[in-house]
């Protein structure tokens, strides 16, 4: 799982990462694997995680962005349906942000005026239409950073002026915001062209010990009381404005069966024993619970 850095100095002997999201997933499973499986948690950033994965490692990414290309490389399990990607700058940048009629950031205009200097992290998906754009982008319209997590040090970046901008999920932003992870107060914007949220969950390597925990995993997560506590964590992290705009998507998605890894019934249930070692045992109790979630700012 990755690491999210709640503050500039959590890498360096300041306060632990916070886990937004990724942890109640892997205690869920770990509670509710059953048999004799041993699990180890490794906490690894981006462009480890996908050499892990395409390397066929037998070891699972939580977390993972669920997109096309992705699939060939990985088995999934889909946990969580999340607000889009948003443009993070800072409160004294906000009228040079070009926007349109709904408030949203134009990043074409943004990259045509070159006032702004944007940040990503290398490997990261922002999502499948986002990923898209960036890979067309102007040269040299942003820059990349090798990161132990998935972002949060480039929050702290933009908080302190190192850039101007970058591109993060909403409920990250205000998890470190709720921290004091930023020098200055960040702004989250919707991005022209990309409202839709999108899937991610527990990736798990293209190979047959991968497909058998991919498997598992979905068993696991798709109890009703493990869906709701996946659900309710997510709504109470998101800011105000996300909640009402995302809202009832992410209860719909929550409100539907979880679909199958697997076409064959047969296989799943085969796939599950070979997996857990045992009969899985019907119970959702996370064995450590997750940090409180931070008032919405």
């Amino acid at each position: 799982m990755p690491q999210i850095d709640a503050t500039p100095a959590s890498s360096n002997g300041g306060p632990m990462p916070r886990r937004v999201l990724t942890q109640t997933t892997v205690d869920l499973l770990i509670s509710n694997w059953g048999g004799s499986t041993q699990h180890e948690l490794v906490m690894a950033n981006i462009k480890r995680s996908l050499r892990m994965l395409q390397s066929g490692e037998p070891a699972c990414m939580l977390g993972m962005l669920h997109t096309a290309d992705r699939d060939a490389m990985a088995w999934f399990a889909d946990t969580h349906l999340v607000p889009p990607h948003h443009l993070v700058v800072r409160a004294a940048l906000l009228d040079k942000v070009p926007r349109n009629a709904a408030g949203e950031a134009r990043l074409d205009q943004i990259w045509q005026e070159r006032r702004l200097r944007g940040a990503l992290v290398q490997g990261r998906s922002y999502g499948p239409e986002l990923d898209e754009v960036i890979r067309h982008q102007p040269p040299s319209a942003l820059s990349t950073y090798v990161t132990p997590d998935v972002g949060g040090n480039l929050l702290a970046m933009v908080g302190l002026g190192r850039a101007d901008y970058t591109f993060e999920y909403d409920f990250i932003v205000t998890d470190h915001l709720a921290a004091g992870g930023s020098g200055a107060e960040l702004i989250t914007l919707p991005i022209e062209g990309h409202a839709d949220p999108i899937l991610s969950g527990v990736a798990c390597p293209k190979n047959d010990w991968g497909q058998r925990v991919a498997t598992r995993a979905n068993e696991v997560l798709a109890q009703p009381q493990a869906r709701r506590l996946l659900k309710d964590e997510l709504l109470n992290r998101l800011s105000p404005n996300a909640r009402t705009r995302y809202g009832a998507r992410i209860e719909a998605f929550y409100a539907r069966p979880m679909p199958l890894l697997m076409s064959s019934t047969s296989a799943g249930a085969a796939g599950a024993s070979a997996a857990s070692g045992g009969t899985s045992r019907e119970r959702v109790n996370p064995r450590a619970p997750s940090p409180p979630s931070p008032a919405p700012r």
